[in-house]
């Protein structure tokens, strides 16, 4: 399983931005992200946490956990 870590979607939405524009594939919904650009895949689901971030998670992707800023780097592995 493949988790993201950052702000919701009802808050500071500035990260998803950012991968809707370079992956040009990255939708967001209340609650889920969907990815259908390559090498990442499917359908992520967002688990909020009581500090205002969430956990995205995909399940067919090794699982790793990470922050906005170092979202960049891995999606570019």
């Amino acid at each position: 399983m493949k988790a993201f870590r950052g702000r919701p979607v009802s808050g500071d939405f500035s990260w998803l931005t950012t991968i809707n524009l370079k992956h040009q594939a990255l939708m967001s919904f209340p609650g889920k992200v969907e990815n259908i650009t390559e090498p990442i895949k499917g359908v992520c689901t967002i688990d909020f946490g009581k500090d205002g971030s969430f956990t995205c998670k995909l399940d067919d992707l090794n699982s790793i956990t990470t922050t906005p800023m170092m979202l960049s780097n891995i999606m570019k592995m």
